[in-house]
């Protein structure tokens, strides 16, 4: 009898952890193999303090009134994930502030050609349409924080 991996692959969806929750089962060198799958969920009713960079509302944010901290990041990107909450807690905390925006590299990719964002995370702080400070690479709460004092 020959081994049909076919069959096998279709009874355990490898790809499961992308939807749902719980125990799944992966392929590794021709074992099967049980991984637990974490979902990180969030509050639907939870306002973020973040914007949404687009290619369409970055130049008025950019040029506004208020200082800007853009992120550029991918959901793929396990550092961007590490600095994602405190990013996002920095933004709540500047609210009125600073304006923290993010900006997916996949969606907007003219931008991050742009700015020459070759590597992510990548932090640009923004203050009067210019560029005064950049980030690469995953920081500290207490590093990002001193970023945001000196913009303001």
């Amino acid at each position: 009898k020959g081994r049909n991996d076919s069959k096998k692959r279709a009874l355990t969806p490898g790809h499961r952890h992308l939807t749902q929750a719980g125990t799944g089962y992966r392929w590794r060198r021709g074992k099967m193999r049980e991984a637990t799958i974490i979902l990180i969920q969030t509050n639907k009713n939870e306002r973020t303090m973040e914007v949404k960079i687009t290619n369409e509302n970055f130049e008025s944010l950019k040029n506004g009134d208020l200082p800007l901290v853009v992120d550029f990041w991918a959901t793929w990107c396990g550092p961007c994930r590490m600095i994602a909450p405190i990013v996002e807690e920095l933004a709540k905390e500047y609210d009125g502030k600073i304006n923290v925006g993010k900006c997916d590299v996949e969606e907007c990719d003219d931008l991050a050609a742009e700015y020459g964002i070759r590597n992510i995370p990548t932090i640009l702080f923004f203050k009067g349409g210019q560029v005064v400070d950049k980030t690469v690479g995953a920081l500290s709460k207490a590093k990002l924080e001193e970023k945001f004092q000196a913009l303001l």
